[in-house]
């Protein structure tokens, strides 16, 4: 239930940026201005401020395991795609894959493991940056734009260091090794940290305007990507994890990686490279309506096997 309350709350938060829009107090020339607001300062100073407030330590060898594990992780999670998406004949079947593997972890991930589990969660999904990070950049970029094409090696290090992959260094040194931090510093980063989850919501709200629902829920190839990528394979993974040992702290933040929409980077490469865009663009609006709901099923569905 406090999953399913903490999603509503998001859901209003996404239609108050729907209305700011519609309203006319946003133009839709800002959602671009605001995004770069939530990646490049508010989620990182989240990722910060959290590390800096909690008690939770690791030492050097748990750090290289959980890195380890969520490479792993991003593995299957690409075998896995890579199959499923055999169901999905046609020109878009890569983008398929792309969708299946990158979910929505900056925007909507890291603040809603934030609000809803705790400090160890929020730790595990900050690891999880670092291989979504270097995976998109390399493999989804190949990907999309064919086996011939690569990102050169200054390109993709531009793109890796970032401020959220440099905020996810910074929080596992001082995981790791306990730095103290003056309230000077932590306390202008809190309150940054704090706008991460209202703005990204409303951003994707805003992303809304003009999308034709009807149109999305007719869709018979949307609506079962839908049902795969929410439902169907976050279901599946988690029970294989959960049989193969996997603690039910990490199960949770699986459940945030699997079980969120589609990530907007997708939609960015889909841009960039001039396939696919209506698809990707109509998927992460539809993923993200229907994830209000799909995430507490999830869970609901995974407390009555006794899983969480």
């Amino acid at each position: 239930m406090i999953l399913f309350r903490q999603m509503l709350i998001l859901f209003s938060l996404m239609l108050v940026g729907y209305c700011a829009l519609r309203g006319k107090v946003l133009s839709e020339q800002a959602a671009t201005p605001l995004s770069l607001l939530v990646t490049q300062i508010a989620n990182p100073a989240l990722i910060l401020s959290a590390s800096m407030e909690s008690s939770f330590h690791v030492s050097m060898f748990q750090l290289l395991r959980i890195v380890g594990f969520s490479f792993l992780i991003y593995a299957v999670l690409i075998a896995v795609s890579r199959a499923v998406t055999m169901l999905f004949h046609g020109e878009n079947q890569t983008i398929y894959e792309l969708m299946l593997i990158f979910s929505n972890i900056g925007f909507m991930g890291i603040p809603l493991v934030k609000m809803v589990y705790g400090p160890k969660e929020f730790f595990y999904i900050t690891v999880f940056q670092i291989p979504y990070d270097l995976l998109i950049y390399t493999y989804g970029v190949r990907r999309i734009c064919g086996s011939g094409k690569s990102t050169s090696a200054a390109d993709l290090l531009k793109s890796l260091v970032n401020p959220g992959s440099v905020a996810a260094v910074g929080a596992m040194l001082i995981y790791i090794f306990s730095v103290p931090c003056h309230g000077l510093l932590y306390e202008p980063l809190r309150m940054l940290g704090s706008i991460a989850a209202p703005l990204s919501m409303m951003v994707i709200g805003a992303s809304f305007y003009g999308t034709r629902l009807r149109e999305l829920i007719t869709d018979r190839g949307i609506v079962l990507f839908s049902v795969v990528k929410l439902l169907m394979l976050p279901l599946i993974l988690i029970l294989i994890l959960w049989k193969a040992g996997v603690r039910t702290e990490m199960l949770h933040v699986c459940l945030i990686v699997f079980g969120t929409p589609v990530g907007s980077m997708v939609v960015m490469f889909t841009e960039q490279f001039k396939t696919g865009q209506k698809l990707s663009t109509e998927c992460v609006a539809f993923t993200t309506l229907l994830s209000v709901f799909t995430i507490p099923l999830l869970q609901m569905i995974l407390q009555f096997l006794h899983i969480f």
